[in-house]
């Protein structure tokens, strides 16, 4: 039986290694230029295995299963820290290649 203050189990992987980075980041560039979501890239890692609904679970029982809201939790941390890191990064790279291909675009008038 679980103690009530532990969290809910989750499959996670025993460690986290470079691929998984690339197959984010790869993921990342791929589902946001298909207008699909971050978190898509992020289930594609595999790093936690998305928890199925408790086929036990009483019909009708609306509250999300603890285990998904806690995979859902660990995964907005990690994106959000992602995010944070490589921020000023992005702006960076945004603006000069805007500046380039901008630049360029106004001598073709």
């Amino acid at each position: 039986m679980q103690d009530e203050g532990a969290p809910p189990p989750l499959k996670i992987a025993a460690r986290v290694t470079r691929n998984h980075g690339e197959t984010f980041a790869n993921e990342w560039i791929r589902t946001a230029a298909s207008g699909e979501d971050v978190w898509e890239a992020f289930g594609e890692t595999g790093l936690i295995e998305w928890p199925e609904e408790d086929p036990n679970r009483p019909l009708g029982q609306i509250a999300q299963d603890p285990r998904q809201g806690r995979y859902q939790d660990i995964e907005d941390e990690i994106l959000e820290q992602t995010f944070a890191a490589v921020r000023a990064c992005v702006a960076e790279a945004f603006t000069k290649a805007a500046r380039v291909v901008l630049a360029r675009e106004r001598r073709r008038e």
